[in-house]
């Protein structure tokens, strides 16, 4: 009887043993999924926001047309 619960015992440590290491992997895989898109996004931003002198001129020159363009339609809207 002994040597059953004893037996018993271990078949559910190493049970539990099995659930962690598959989770660990899980996780792993997970994260490393994690860290490829999180690279691609970077990489995919490194250009525009440490681009030349020329797209950030021109991007700020797109900001300030919006800002105006903005500011004339509520005029144009309040006038009315």
């Amino acid at each position: 009887m002994h040597a059953l619960g004893a037996e018993l015992a271990n078949g559910l440590l190493s049970y539990v043993k099995a659930l962690d290491t598959e989770r660990d992997k899980t996780t792993l895989g997970i994260l490393r999924l994690v860290v490829e898109g999180d690279s691609e996004l970077r990489e995919g931003l490194r250009e525009p926001l440490a681009g030349g002198i020329r797209s950030r001129v021109a991007g700020a020159i797109l900001l300030a047309a919006g800002i105006l363009l903005s500011v004339a339609g509520s005029v144009i809207s309040a006038a009315t």
